[in-house]
């Protein structure tokens, strides 16, 4: 073997243990590094766009609010936030929903990237409300072909069903971490993962309904709780990042260049 042909075997080797020591699962990560304007924020980082939009029965609301801004703990959230964190703001309206039950047909919540993601993290909190004795919460059910929902972190009184996420205990607070009677469980809160390469992820919105004094009534009611995303680092800026992929194309040129 000649010494170019050694070492360009020995450059490729190297090439090769990069790709695999890149292969390990990332634990940096990007969130939303400015509050949502509009349902947009930039993440730390790259500077890869989440924009959030909705329809129906489900609105954007309310001003620049955060992770802390319905009740926190570090254990809530995986990957963990801060409690200054930005969050857009959504509000259903369940008043045409009845009183004990489940309900439909409450409009769509959307989340699109400014390029593809592997894997993102959607991120939860404060799915919980009452209209005096009557208590509800929304439901997010995935809709996207392609991808799949799966719980990540500890969460708060929440649980995904199929592509559904929803409540453990449907009496549920409006705050993470606290309820009171006539609630007896913590609002819903808590991460989810979008698995597969994301543009942009669509959920159906629905409600679950509790009547506590069976003489109840959802005149106004409606849903207010907070959403963000946030993506592996390893993807945030994938576009500008050369990928695993192209190296192994690298390594494997050079390999048979060098054994011509």
């Amino acid at each position: 073997m000649s010494h170019t042909v050694g070492r360009s075997l020995l450059a490729g080797s190297l090439a090769l243990a990069l790709v695999f020591a890149g292969a390990r699962t990332a634990t940096a990560y990007e969130a939303p590094g400015a509050a949502f304007s509009g349902g947009v924020s930039t993440m730390t980082g790259s500077g890869l766009t989440q924009t959030w939009t909705a329809s129906g029965a489900t609105s954007l609301t309310g001003g620049a609010t955060t992770a802390g801004s319905k009740g926190y703990t570090a254990s809530l959230y995986s990957p963990t936030l801060t409690t200054s964190t930005p969050t857009e703001t959504v509000t259903t309206a369940v008043d045409t929903c009845a009183v004990t039950g489940t309900c439909s047909g409450l409009g769509t919540l959307t989340v699109t990237f400014a390029h593809p993601v592997i894997n993102p993290v959607i991120h939860f909190a404060g799915l919980g409300g009452s209209v005096g004795a009557v208590l509800f919460h929304v439901t997010l059910t995935l809709t996207t072909p392609g991808l799949t929902v799966s719980k990540v972190g500890t969460g708060a009184n929440y649980k995904v069903v199929g592509s559904t996420i929803t409540a453990v205990d449907d009496k549920s607070a409006t705050t993470c971490t606290s309820f009171a009677a006539p609630t007896t469980a913590p609002a819903v809160c808590g991460s989810f993962r979008l698995n597969g390469t994301v543009t942009s992820a669509t959920f159906a919105m629905g409600a679950v309904s509790t009547d506590t004094s069976s003489a109840g009534v959802l005149t106004n009611g409606a849903d207010e709780y907070l959403v963000l995303a946030t993506v592996d680092q390893d993807y945030g800026d994938a576009p500008r990042r050369t990928t695993r992929a192209t190296l192994l194309a690298r390594w494997s040129a050079t390999s048979v260049s060098a054994n011509r």
